[in-house]
């Protein structure tokens, strides 16, 4: 067998057979001590750390392009990338275009290693927790620089691998709304509003009441209305957007993210102006060791094909992955295409959220035996033009949060 000069000089060389026991193989390991710089060959570092394994996929992905390349743009050997365990914390989504596709002879498979657990990680790490006291509550506090800066702001917090929620008005159940005083029986159905008024006694003019923010349900949809006032001599909320619908008298809602709803062990508020993450820790919850973890990303990974084009991402194998810890949340700017642009939420199915997984122009791909958990959205969405790709064996964690 006469091996290119590229794959020599990697020391890329194809065996026998792989550990799951593809022929011919070409093997390339990632892991989170790896390092970019190192040949990918070796499953692990040497004593003197001088070769390994890549620290990304982005890495591996990009020698395997090189790879095609040199090899007149196909390949000669199936490609198996093990992915050692531990969390991979992704500053962009990984992409995936045509040119990294496989073959059916030659596929390309990332795959856990044995029987470890790798994580793909859309969030970041919340550190520097000091313990505070605040109107004689006893809490954990966070200073985020991002979210004071306006650069961040989420609304999912994982702790210790345990979702945990945003503190919430009622505890249970939920609030009604009183009266709309800007709609009459003549107001179009579909016609939001930016205010509704309360039962005596529901709502306060909290001392951060502008970080917070009123999920209400009305028809077959919710809005989410972040709050600018509330008035309770009028006993009157007002938003910074407009409701989906006409708000109707006996409308269900509640409240999220005001520091005087922090009562219940792991609940949380996020200040935007100081940039405060506030928790109060579960019973035996040490902070100083805990790992706690908020999305920063909307997807994982993208597949951009381009169908129209007859341009696809195929033969593409993941095995045993995770892919976690993303967040959709309306980005600044957000236009509704119906019922208005200045709405709170969609019309109908969330339909705007992507999956943390997401994928155009995607065919013979395949997710075996993966997990999506920890999501603020949706796990997997395969799109335009996306034929005979399989999902065998997954774990789809009901996501909470604005597409459940």
């Amino acid at each position: 067998m006469i091996l290119s000069s590229f794959t020599s000089l990697l020391g890329i060389v194809p065996i026998a057979a792989t550990p799951k026991g593809i022929p011919n193989a070409i093997i390339l390991y990632v892991s989170p001590d790896g390092d970019d710089a190192w040949s990918g060959k070796l499953p692990a570092a040497n004593n003197n750390r001088t070769d390994g394994p890549f620290a990304t996929l982005q890495r591996a992905r990009d020698v395997i392009r090189t790879l095609k390349t040199s090899q007149g743009g196909s390949l000669k050997h199936p490609i198996n990338v093990f992915v050692r365990g531990g969390t991979y914390f992704l500053n962009e989504p990984i992409t995936f275009t045509p040119e990294d596709s496989g073959t059916e002879a030659c596929p390309v498979t990332f795959s856990a290693y044995q029987d470890e657990t790798p994580i793909l990680s859309g969030g970041r790490r919340i550190n520097g927790w000091k313990p505070v006291t605040v109107d004689g509550k006893r809490l954990w506090a966070a200073e985020i620089p991002e979210v004071r800066e306006g650069k961040w702001f989420f609304h999912e917090l994982w702790v210790n691998g345990e979702r945990r929620y945003r503190a919430r008005h009622p505890k249970k159940g939920y609030l009604k709304v009183a009266e709309n005083p800007d709609a009459t029986s003549e107001t179009p159905w579909h016609e939001g509003q930016t205010r509704f008024r309360f039962h005596e006694g529901d709502l306060k003019a909290w001392k951060e009441a502008t970080d917070a923010e009123v999920t209400v349900m009305s028809r077959w949809t919710d809005s989410h209305l972040p709050i600018t006032s509330v008035d309770e001599a009028e006993r009157v909320v007002t938003f910074g957007k407009r409701s989906v619908f006409r708000l109707e008298p006996d409308d269900l809602y509640y409240v999220e993210n005001a520091l005087e709803f922090l009562e219940a062990p792991g609940e949380w508020v996020l200040n935007r102006q100081t940039g405060t993450l506030y928790y109060l820790p579960m019973p035996n919850e040490d902070m100083n060791q805990a790992e706690a973890i908020a999305p920063a990303l909307a997807q994982t990974v993208r597949f951009e094909g381009k169908p129209e084009g007859g341009q696809f991402v195929e033969h593409l194998v993941f095995r045993g992955l995770t892919f976690a810890h993303t967040e959709w949340w309306f980005p600044e700017g957000f236009r509704a295409q119906w019922p208005k642009p200045d709405v709170g939420g969609f019309a109908q199915a969330a339909i705007g959220v992507p999956g943390s997984v997401y994928g155009e122009g995607v065919r013979q791909c395949t997710f075996d035996a993966c997990t999506f958990a920890h999501l603020g959205g949706y796990a997997l969405e395969l799109g335009r033009g996306c034929q005979h790709n399989r999902v065998l064996g997954c774990e789809l964690a009901v996501a909470v949060g604005l597409a459940s």
